[in-house]
């Protein structure tokens, strides 16, 4: 049984280099499923390809590409930074992200995470200032 997922990055699987496994589509989205994304032209989950995580990330060397690591937390729709605490990195809350998006309702969680996607102009990454909007 596959775990649901309890965040997303802030940023698209394609800013990762993270692609459908099955067909190469570069414009999938993260899945509802944990360690999965969403393919639009397979239809399906799938694990996708490892992208920038197959080997150690270079977070300094990211940041310079544009590549941001913050999350948002799917529950709370709080916006959540990384912070390195003894060569550990640990997530921290910032703020709230539209909290009404992320109530429970009849919205399905892709329909949810196009709609974020849309309200998040104005923000930008608090690792290397990518506007995400």
């Amino acid at each position: 049984m596959l775990k649901k997922r309890e965040w997303i990055y802030v940023q698209p699987p394609m800013a990762y280099e993270v692609f459908c496994d099955i067909c190469g589509n570069p414009y999938v989205e993260w899945s509802e499923f944990e360690g999965m994304v969403w393919c639009w032209r397979c239809l399906k989950d799938t694990h996708g390809t490892g992208g920038v995580f197959d080997g150690p990330v270079p977070i300094n060397t990211c940041k310079i590409l544009g590549i941001c690591f913050d999350r948002i937390d799917l529950k709370t729709g709080q916006w959540l930074i990384p912070e390195v605490v003894e060569n550990k990195v640990e997530y921290k809350p910032v703020g709230n992200l539209y909290p009404a998006i992320f109530n429970p309702g009849p919205l399905s969680f892709r329909a949810e995470k196009s709609q974020t996607k849309r309200n998040l102009g104005g923000y930008t990454c608090s690792e290397c200032g990518t506007y995400l909007g």
